[in-house]
């Protein structure tokens, strides 16, 4: 018994002073997570320095660091941490601590040179250019060419060491990775802002102002969250990564619960549910105010607790909705099942409770723009509904039309005595008919067996025509535009002399002659109106077609603005794909790459235009040309390595053109043929600027003299002029 006590006298102090492994660098391997190799210290007080804790009655007081990410939440301590890295294998290049909580307010690294401390402090409450290092991560640079202890302090807001050893290359891996990933997300966000402003402007409709709304800052916030908007948007505002990422929450909040109002249509029907709804408006109004007074600590609790509340009310609901038939249920609920699915995957991964793959990380993102897709699908559903219910009203409103005037003649025919009065009502019916078809922004008329329209006429057909078309014949009005002697008319002038006085059978047989869209141009063919056709057969008591109901649309405006939209999308899918392309390349590599095409294509420029004024030179002009194609090609062959796509097929376009050009008679070619291909040369230097461009304002890519740079771009766009004026 003895003798187990004195063993344990002697390991007693080791035990109670153990320290964390220290972290021993291997070759090969590239990153080094340190939650277990960390020793952790609370100073209560916030007053202890570097020079305090290096202290040997302090550094016993170190515990041994448990977790991988140690969490303190929030706290007004302050917390050290020492990390002990030794390099027995002599690995080479250059390492860095790594601070990955992007939202940390403050954090100081410690390192003993020359027998001093000396430190380095960031955070988010400091500018991101104060950095020496422009990365999100807050990193610092270790010397790793011997055995040392760092210390690293922070404090402020959420507490929380996920610190990282790692390579330089690794890290530009990681945040190069992560700015593809990111970036197509947040392209998918501004698409969809994009797509549905459109819209917006369009409809005027509240459910899609809240919508876009809503997704601006959500997509704002969650690129705070990620450190996004300190690199790129707010590098000079701290503000923004404490009090304003709470200002954006509660916006958001806002108008999530707006949109869930207007889309799943809580109102008056629904008293209770908007009553909770209210209350879920008050709470995101009360996070917005809260984060102009409060700390971040505050606002994110106030923030989680009416997230809640808004998440357990609109799921809820949109399942409620959905079972009792409401159609544009179905996207909301599917939309939030999709983002709380990728939230969960995305937790259990970081929990190790599912395998750690890339894929889980990343499916909290994936969920959210499956969100977002889901939400704007559902808002065209819901516009579409609106839609049909409408068609609806219109055709019960012809029926009851037609109904009401077989009424009018039974009664005429039955009460010859009461004609005088019948026929004041009739004309009552036929003022409020007109009165109401007046108010419609569609052309609204009839014609029968004449082929003549009759009354009565909407208003608005006078804005489509351009004229009054009373008693006008359909052939001089609405297919006054048409060629006589074409197709489509003959079936038109076909249909409608078949069916007046037929039965419905032989109407449901022409009835698909008469084009529902038609070019109606002006009596001076200077502007056409695109019109959209709908025909309504009036039938008599015994089954036969007696009027053909005409309900016209200008759509004009609707398709320019589709094929606005359109054009819109392709440029930001082209524009995503680039920067896509930019983002698998280094800026060093995307430095050299632009500064040697810039020269390439000019100088290829200079040749070309030396070529059309020396073209009957003979040796001279040969020689002028190889060195000519020898630019296209090392273009176009740089282009391929780098993997910008645009610029490579260009550049193959212009190399297989001048090819043919130089082989194909080339001593005597026109001038006309020489300024064509120049144009194309610029239009090659353009596509490779529109690269250049996105990679200087995304990538920081500058060229060797940038002021010359840009006047060498105006000189070229005023030959451009030039040479297209001619």
């Amino acid at each position: 018994m003895k003798f187990y006590f004195q063993i344990f006298l002697f390991l007693f102090p080791a035990i109670l002073f153990a320290e964390a492994p220290p972290v021993t660098l291997e070759k090969g391997k590239e990153l080094y997570e340190l939650g277990f190799n960390l020793d952790i210290y609370e100073d209560k007080t916030g007053k202890l320095t570097i020079n305090d804790v290096v202290k040997p009655e302090l550094l016993s007081k170190f515990k041994t660091s448990k977790k991988k990410v140690p969490n303190f939440g929030f706290t007004s301590s302050h917390y050290w941490a020492r990390v002990k890295i030794k390099n027995p294998s002599k690995v080479k290049g250059d390492w860095f601590l790594s601070f990955n909580y992007v939202l940390q307010d403050h954090v100081s690294f410690y390192k003993k040179e020359n027998g001093a401390w000396v430190s380095e402090d960031m955070g988010d409450e400091k500018k991101f250019f104060d950095r020496k290092i422009k990365v999100r991560p807050f990193v610092f640079q270790i010397n790793n060419d011997e055995e040392q202890v760092y210390f690293v302090k922070i404090n402020g807001g959420l507490c929380q060491i996920n610190l990282t050893l790692v390579s330089q290359k690794q890290m530009l891996s990681k945040e190069g990775e992560a700015n593809q990933i990111y970036g197509i997300f947040f392209g998918i966000i501004i698409s969809m802002v994009l797509y549905n402003v459109f819209i917006l402007f369009s409809t005027k409709s509240y459910s899609y102002f809240f919508y876009v709304t809503y997704v601006f800052f959500y997509g704002l916030f969650l690129a705070g969250y990620q450190g996004f908007t300190q690199k790129y948007l707010f590098f000079n505002y701290p503000w923004f990564s404490n009090y304003g990422l709470s200002f954006v929450m509660g916006i958001s909040e806002l108008f999530l619960t707006l949109f869930t109002i207007s889309y799943l249509n809580i109102g008056a029907k629904n008293k209770k549910l908007f009553l909770l709804f209210k209350i879920s408006v008050f709470g995101g109004v009360v996070v917005i105010l809260s984060s102009l007074i409060n700390p971040y600590a505050v606002n994110v609790k106030l923030f989680f607790l009416n997230a809640a509340i808004i998440s357990f009310l609109a799921y809820g609901t949109a399942i409620y909705k959905w079972v009792k038939g409401y159609r544009p249920a179905r996207y909301f609920f599917l939309a939030f099942s999709f983002m709380i699915i990728g939230s969960m995957l995305t937790n259990f991964a970081m929990a190790n409770i599912i395998p750690n793959l890339a894929a889980f990380r990343q499916a909290v993102i994936i969920g959210t723009a499956l969100q977002l897709i889901f939400l704007s699908m559902g808002l065209a559903d819901r516009f579409n509904l609106i839609q049909e219910e409408a068609k609806k009203l219109q055709e019960n409103y012809a029926e009851e039309l037609e109904k009401e005037v077989q009424r009018q003649t039974e009664e005429v025919r039955k009460q010859t005595k009461e004609a005088v009065n019948a026929k004041l009502r009739a004309e009552a019916s036929e003022r409020e008919v007109a009165s109401l078809i007046n108010n419609m922004r569609q052309s609204v008329f009839c014609i029968d067996e004449t082929h003549i329209i009759s009354p009565p006429v909407s208003n608005f057909s006078d804005q489509i025509f351009g004229e009054s078309i009373e008693k006008m014949v359909i052939y001089d009005t609405l297919y006054r535009s048409m060629d006589r002697k074409s197709e489509v008319f003959s079936k038109i002038y076909t249909a409608l002399g078949i069916v007046f006085n037929a039965d419905d059978l032989q109407w449901e047989m022409m009835k698909d002659l008469l084009p529902s869209r038609i070019i109606l141009k002006s009596g001076d063919e200077s502007e056409e109106k695109i019109l959209k056709v709908g025909y309504t057969p009036l039938w008599t008591e015994d089954g036969l077609l007696e009027k053909l109901m005409f309900v016209i649309e200008d759509i004009t405006e609707l398709e320019a603005l589709e094929k606005q939209m359109k054009d819109q999308q392709e440029e930001i899918s082209k524009k995503g794909s680039i920067l896509q392309e930019l983002a698998a390349n280094k800026r060093e590599e995307l430095q050299n790459f632009f500064e040697s095409v810039n020269k390439l294509s000019n100088d290829s420029i200079n040749i070309w235009k030396e070529i059309r004024t020396a073209h009957y030179k003979g040796n001279y002009l040969r020689d002028k040309m190889e060195v000519f194609l020898r630019n296209l090609h090392t273009i176009k062959g740089n282009a391929r390595i780098y993997g910008f796509s645009v610029i490579s097929q260009k550049t193959h376009e212009s190399e297989t053109n001048v090819i043919s050009f130089k082989e194909d008679s080339f001593g005597q070619r026109e001038t006309s043929d020489f300024d064509n291909y120049l144009s194309e040369l610029y239009t090659l230097r353009g596509q490779i600027n529109e690269y250049f461009l996105l990679a200087k304002d995304i990538f920081g890519v500058e060229s060797e003299d940038d002021s010359k740079f840009k006047n060498e771009i105006h000189e070229l766009m005023k030959d451009l002029e030039y040479w297209i004026g001619r």
